[in-house]
């Protein structure tokens, strides 16, 4: 094995790494990043064009003049078009739409990345359609193409826009550039085990091993617990005191999964990389006929057959099983059109509608450290993932580095760590290191990374922090915000714990083993696995 890994052991990781979980029949075609636009489907249109995580959209009419096509746009319903504003264009080479000036020059250009539904009609019929997901080029962002205002206005006044959330994160503002203080939110510090709390009837809730988490809307929290298999709801009373409820069915039934690694949510569902089932969970909120949430979930399959493998296909439905298959599933997050999956070297897309799987950038099976677009790309267990939305953020955890995806078109870079170098430098991207780059989010502004603990031939433990990358300079400049590198949370001869969960300094605090992260918009949880724990970074 090519690194030798302190504390594995505690983790799924462990097990992927030493060769456990893998097999399988391995057949992986890059997915199509771009699906052309025609003329007809442009020509005497109106478009309300919404930049994801937008309060706003921006309106087209488009019409033919009397010697080019012509476009109007207004921030609101286009009036009257006595006036154009340029003229628009379909580029028979590639499909992308471009909107120009009256110089000729390009305002907005569009490259048509999915359609929803995908089984929606194209043409001038708009009727089956959804929206369609683009590239805007000038703006480097993904946004929506609704036909039709009333859909547009709902998906910009959907709590999901309101709050800012994408990728399982409140996305709305950037967080503070500096943090003070680190509390532990449920869970007994040093302890395992399990048990639901509610202010009316204790005990202190207990986790077997929390490695995952997400927010719907920054205020109710769900955690995955690793070593009991269920999901873990979080959520304050009217005093914020962090009630824990396990995720039951409608007869009172646990949902249970096997090893699973990674959650996140799209502000209604939630969606597990259930690990060793090799498959990706959707949970749905049971509702009354007042779609009134009744406090129960159901569980489906949306992705994989449960065998092992690295098979690009269908998803599954209610009454039956695609084609699809993952080899360890173990990151997961998303845009909330598609879920992205860390799996087997690979970046895999799952769009939700339908559960169909491609592989966006990676080649299943086959480890590397190359940039490239596609499969010409390679990672070493690529671990969890996050998204702003536009770009993949990716925890390459065997290369030490972070990557970056971009989603419409799979070019993957490396922006933070040395390839093959373990360390815990803070420096701008390219000079910075990592011991073991493990769970990320973002607020947006900066990407937030728990690092630990990987060392190579007995060395001193490292890591054990949450480390801190800016983008908006593109020197991805990475600093330490918690933790000190090399201190881990185990008790000494006196059974004594060196932090005892209380609320510390970031500089004070002993993380073990951090794993998930999320944000909700103000502060960093942090799933503290081995601590068994949930745990707040904040000011």
């Amino acid at each position: 094995m090519q690194k030798t890994m302190l504390l594995m052991a505690a983790l799924v990781l462990s097990l992927f790494i030493s060769g456990c979980g893998g097999g399988g029949a391995s057949t992986s075609v890059v997915a199509s990043t771009t699906k052309a636009i025609t003329a007809t489907e442009v020509s005497g249109q109106t478009f309300y064009v919404v930049p994801l995580k937008s309060q706003s959209y921006t309106a087209f009419q488009t019409y033919s003049g009397a010697t080019s096509h012509d476009w109007y746009s207004s921030l609101s319903n286009p009036p009257d078009l006595a006036t154009k504003q340029g003229t628009w264009s379909v580029s028979s080479t590639d499909g992308t739409l471009s909107f120009n000036d009256t110089s000729g020059n390009p305002v907005y250009t569009f490259t048509r990345v999915q359609v929803e539904p995908a089984t929606a009609t194209l043409g001038a019929d708009k009727s089956s359609l959804d929206y369609w997901l683009v590239y805007e080029q000038k703006t480097q962002k993904n946004c929506r193409v609704y036909f039709d205002q009333t859909k547009a206005s709902t998906y910009i006044a959907s709590a999901v826009v309101q709050n800012g959330l994408m990728g399982g994160a409140i996305q709305k503002t950037a967080l503070a550039t500096t943090f003070a203080n680190v509390s532990t939110v449920t869970g007994v510090t040093g302890t395992s085990g399990f048990s639901d709390y509610s202010t009316a009837n204790g005990p202190p809730a207990k986790f077997g091993r929390p490695v995952g988490i997400t927010t719907t809307d920054g205020s109710t929290f769900f955690a995955l617990d690793y070593s009991n298999n269920y999901i873990r709801m979080l959520k304050p009373d009217s005093n914020g005191v962090m009630q824990v409820k396990t995720l039951k069915t409608s007869g009172g039934v646990a949902l249970t999964l096997n090893g699973p690694t990674d959650i996140t949510t799209d502000g209604t569902n939630l969606y597990v990389a259930d690990t060793s089932n090799y498959v990706i969970r959707k949970i749905t909120p049971d509702v009354d006929a007042n779609q009134v949430p009744t406090g129960s979930w159901t569980m489906m399959s949306l992705a994989g057959t449960g065998a092992s493998g690295s098979v690009d296909g269908t998803g599954n439905t209610t009454t039956t099983t695609g084609t699809a298959r993952f080899a360890y599933p173990l990151g997961i997050t998303t845009d909330g059109t598609n879920l992205y999956v860390t799996d087997n070297h690979a970046i895999r897309k799952v769009v939700i509608s339908t559960g169909e799987v491609t592989t966006l950038a990676g080649s299943p099976g086959t480890a590397g450290s190359d940039n490239g677009t596609g499969t010409a790309a390679r990672f070493n267990f690529p671990n969890r993932i996050t998204t702003d939305g536009t770009n993949l953020y990716v925890t390459d955890v065997n290369n030490y580095a972070i990557r970056k995806v971009v989603i419409a078109t799979g070019v993957v870079t490396k922006i933070a760590g040395i390839v093959g170098t373990s360390g815990y430098h803070d420096d701008a991207g390219v000079s910075a290191t990592f011991s073991g780059p493990e769970g990320i989010t973002t607020d947006g502004t900066y990407l937030y990374v728990t690092d630990w603990g990987r060392v190579v031939s007995g060395n001193p433990v490292v890591g054990q922090t949450v480390r801190q990358i800016e983008l908006a300079s593109g020197n991805y400049v990475v600093t330490t915000i918690a933790g000190v590198s090399g201190h881990v949370n185990v008790r000494d001869s006196s059974d004594n714990l060196p932090d005892p969960g209380g609320i510390t300094t970031t500089q004070g605090v002993y993380f073990y083993c951090p794993a998930g992260i999320t944000t909700d918009g103000t502060s960093l949880f942090v799933a503290d696995s081995l601590n068994y724990t949930i745990r707040r970074i904040y000011n």
